[in-house]
């Protein structure tokens, strides 16, 4: 387990690196490019020489395979449209079903572009296992929209860049040996990793999109992934005026590479945020002009078909990560089975879906107690019936405390905090273990109802971290 001492260690050496390169091959190293200190981001730091070279073997092997299926692919053929408009907004797509509802970062921004008259065209971060071309028959309808992912099967493309990534691989293996620094040794093992390549494909693919597009606005997301900084650069050598970012999720206490200053090519000219509690964190650790957006998270009253049970309804919150899943899932089954009269609703990222989750997981269906639900349900309903809820770094634990779900973090001994409400200090419980969450349920869940004063204050914590869409503020500066 890596303690918060050593996860400083690991942001000092990484920041030495990074923090005023030009050299974007650096920034689509994950490894270099930590975006907070979470077991999901931070586990590859934890290594033996064992298992260095397995994954070194198998992500060179990896490279090599792409390469050679590539043979038969040796120049990109597509031709593109030139396309002139005022502002590029570019979203995320985790979810195929989510092309038939409002954008999932951005909500109804579109329909508001629309009627204010803003011209605008729409770029899809493809992040589901379907092609493109898949994708693309979905929206022929759709006018304006472009779809882009991570994959690139063109042969001279693929082979600039593997050699580029073998060279950077040998150079920091090498400082690594002579310095006897294991963090290098990881450095040089990333460059060889898939990811790092998919960021460059992605780049290199974003690039060749847009590259007949006239444009001097873009709207991104920004978490501060390694894929988002490359987007804002290529963007700056474009020469394009206003490079405006949407922090659209919860800030963690043990936030980075959203708060680290990179070269001005990879950061945003302008941030807009979910709500004021972010823009106060960003605007402290950023000289970046910073505007509230709101969020389409914010909790909004929904009329709920579920009969109310008789039974306690617990919310089972993990984040789309499958280690995550599976640490709240057997936790809350151990639970369950000692609770019967307790009910657990399992919800899931929209990214995941049950079917393949609990066989990578190990779970099987017909083991799973009774009393555990495998939601299919709206998010807002489910919040709307339960009265607790269980959870790790899962943002939508801030819409539930809106509508007054009792929080509970399950924090499971770990010495970094990855609770995205660290700074609420009251009306809220954390929890390592089933005797805690025993504990919890024979004592303070009974007075939890009593303590209305604290849950107010919880509830105005959580109005204020997600607030409600109001977009007059991003609407004049794309006017203007």
């Amino acid at each position: 387990m890596i303690t918060i001492k050593k996860f400083n260690v690991i942001k000092k050496n990484c920041d030495s690196i990074i923090k005023k390169t030009q050299n974007h091959f650096l920034v689509a190293n994950n490894s270099i490019n930590i975006i907070k200190g979470h077991p999901y981001h931070i586990k590859l730091f934890e290594f033996s020489f064992f298992t260095y070279f397995k994954f070194f073997f198998i992500y060179l092997f990896k490279l090599v395979f792409h390469l050679l299926i590539s043979i038969n692919c040796i120049v990109k053929k597509k031709t593109f449209t030139p396309k002139k408009f005022e502002t590029l907004l570019v979203s995320n797509l985790i979810n195929i079903k989510d092309l038939k509802k409002n954008d999932y970062i951005f909500g109804n921004l579109e329909k508001t572009f629309k009627k204010q008259k803003i011209n605008f065209y729409k770029v899809i971060i493809n992040h589901t296992k379907y092609s493109n071309i898949y994708i693309e028959k979905l929206i022929k309808n759709k006018k304006n929209i472009s779809i882009v992912n991570f994959k690139n099967n063109y042969f001279l493309f693929n082979f600039q860049i593997i050699f580029i990534l073998i060279f950077l691989f040998s150079f920091y293996f090498i400082k690594g040996i002579i310095s006897f620094n294991k963090h290098y040794l990881l450095i040089a093992l990333e460059f060889l990793n898939p990811a790092t390549k998919n960021n460059l494909n992605l780049l290199k693919n974003f690039k060749e999109e847009t590259r007949r597009f006239s444009y001097n606005k873009i709207i991104l997301p920004y978490e501060g992934y390694s894929w988002e900084r490359l987007i804002l650069m290529s963007c700056f050598n474009k020469g394009i005026k206003k490079r405006i970012c949407y922090n659209f999720s919860a800030i963690s206490k043990y936030q980075h590479s959203l708060f680290r200053k990179l070269n001005k090519k990879f950061e945003p000219d302008i941030i807009f945020t979910v709500g004021n509690y972010s823009k106060k964190k960003l605007t402290k650790k950023l000289k970046i002009p910073t505007y509230v957006l709101g969020s389409v998270r914010r909790f909004l009253k929904v009329k709920s078909n579920l009969k109310k049970s008789k039974k306690i309804n617990f919310l089972i919150m993990p984040e789309g990560i499958i280690e995550e899943c599976k640490k709240l899932f057997i936790f809350s089954i151990k639970f369950a089975k000692k609770n019967p009269s307790i009910n657990f609703i399992w919800r899931l990222h929209p990214s995941l879906n049950f079917n393949s989750l609990l066989k990578k997981i190990n779970i099987e269906k017909n083991s799973i107690p009774k009393n555990i639900i495998l939601s299919k349900a709206h998010f807002f309903k489910d919040i709307s019936i339960s009265s607790y809820c269980i959870y790790r770094g899962s943002t939508s634990v801030i819409t539930a405390i809106q509508n007054g779900v009792y929080p509970l973090y399950y924090n499971d001994g770990e010495q970094i905090n990855i609770d995205p409400t660290f700074d609420l200090k009251i009306w809220k419980t954390e929890i390592n273990n089933i005797n805690d969450l025993d504990d919890f349920m024979s004592s303070q869940s009974k007075i939890v109802s009593k303590k209305v004063k604290d849950k107010n204050t919880a509830k105005n914590f959580a109005d204020n971290y997600f607030q409600k869409m109001e977009s007059k503020k991003l609407l004049n500066i794309l006017k203007n």
